[in-house]
Formats: C-alpha cells, sequence, structure tokens
C-alpha cells in the first residue's frame, strides 16, 4: 500500500498548493462573471446591429473598446476583419432576426452539450481522486498530525471542485434543452404570420438563459467548430 501512498511532506506541500489554487480561481471566477456579463452585453448589441439594423450607442461601443483586449477584439471581428458572424441573407428585419436567433440556438444547443459532457467526465475523475484519499485516510492506520488533516483538507477542496463541475454539468444539460425548446419555437413561427416582437420575446427569453449559464470554453467550439459548420448547412440546405 506504501508504494502509491504520498509522503507527508509531499501531501501537505499538495494540501496547500489546492488550498491556494481553491483561492485564486474564486478571486478569478468572480472578475470573469464580470468581462463575460459585458461580452454578453456586446454580443447583444452586435446581434441587434446585425439582425435589425440598430445602431450601438457611442457611449456603449466606446465602453466595449476600452474594456476589451486588442486580442479580443481582433477575435471579434475575425482574422480578415469582414467576416461574418451569421449565415442568413435576409435584409435587416424580423426575417433576419429570426433566422439569426436559430443559428445561435443552434450553435449554443450543441456546444452545451459538448461542454456538459466534458464537465461529467472531470466529475468522474474528481471522484475516482476522492475515493482513492478516503481510501489511504481509511486503510492506512499510522496516518497522524499534518498527514491526516493534509489528507482530509485534500479530500475536501477536491469534492468541492467535483461538486462544482457536477453542477456545471447539469446546468449545460438543462440550459442545452431549454435552447433546444426554443429553437423549436422559432421554427414554428416561421409557419406563422409573426412580428418582430414575436421573435424578440424569444430572443429575450434567450439572452436571459444565456446570463445564468457559465460560457463555454473556447476549446470545444474550437475541437467542434468544422463539426457543427457541416451540420448548419446541412439543416440550412
Amino acid at each position: 500500500m506504501g508504494t502509491y501512498l504520498l509522503t507527508a511532506h509531499w501531501t501537505s506541500l499538495f494540501a496547500l498548493f489546492l488550498l491556494v489554487l481553491g483561492i485564486i480561481a474564486w478571486i478569478l471566477t468572480g472578475a470573469y462573471k464580470k468581462s463575460y456579463g459585458l461580452a454578453e452585453e456586446a454580443r447583444r448589441a452586435y446581434v441587434m446591429n446585425e439582425a435589425l439594423g440598430w445602431p450601438i450607442p457611442k457611449k456603449k461601443l466606446t465602453e466595449f473598446f476600452q474594456r476589451f483586449s486588442k486580442k479580443s477584439l481582433t477575435k471579434a471581428r475575425g482574422t480578415t476583419g469582414t467576416e461574418r458572424w451569421f449565415a442568413s441573407e435576409a435584409p435587416p428585419g424580423p426575417k433576419r432576426l429570426l433566422e439569426c436567433s436559430q443559428e445561435s440556438f443552434f450553435w449554443t444547443h450543441r456546444l452545451m452539450q459538448h461542454a456538459a459532457r466534458w464537465a461529467l467526465g472531470i466529475t468522474i475523475g474528481g471522484l475516482i481522486c476522492v475515493a482513492l484519499v478516503l481510501y489511504s485516510v481509511a486503510f492506512t492506520p499510522w496516518l497522524k498530525g499534518s498527514d491526516l488533516l493534509a489528507r482530509v483538507i485534500i479530500a475536501v477542496v477536491l469534492s468541492l471542485i467535483t461538486s462544482g463541475f457536477y453542477s456545471w454539468c447539469r446546468l449545460f444539460r438543462e440550459r442545452s434543452a431549454q435552447v433546444r425548446d426554443l429553437d423549436n419555437e422559432l421554427e414554428y413561427l416561421k409557419t406563422t404570420q409573426y412580428t418582430l416582437e414575436d421573435v424578440l420575446r424569444i430572443v429575450h427569453e434567450y439572452d436571459c438563459l444565456i446570463m445564468d449559464t457559465p460560457p463555454v470554453p473556447d476549446f470545444i467550439y474550437s475541437l467542434h467548430r468544422d463539426e457543427l459548420n457541416k451540420l448548419w448547412k446541412m439543416r440550412t440546405s
């Protein structure tokens, strides 16, 4: 058993590392939420400008440029500066907003599905790690003092991290299903004499859902971008 157990020295260092990492993550999470909120505000302003021709107020536009880094602004514009976000060819108006929103809902629904799978995988890995630590505590009777305390701290911190990822997994799954339902509502609207207000109501519901959901990591978008582009073309062809 001793071949896989950490020494008291390294166990204490690892416990301290996890504590510091948890504190840093907590601080960065708060700052990231503020940045994400601003990014969502910019996204909504862009969608309304792109789909309806509504101008972005100069004061708000200045704030966006001040708060975002040059790298983020370049990425948002696209590598050429002329890349469009939406495939819709409709002129500005209710139809274009509906089509742009459907494209957004399509991507959000599927990216959240992938994010939920990643979060579930990390949750399972975290549970295995917690089980191993608890096993070492329960079946190593010679553990005493700081070594025992360090292992308990490791188990607690890992449990908190694991529960956080499990919460994300549940939230991504729930939001993905809700966005799919909104997409179905837009699909139904296409068969009716809908108005701008009808589309805006659904878009507003979508915005409220997104603001209460953690962002999907960029690497998930990069991994599945080509696949989802093909699926979207198949849907609209």
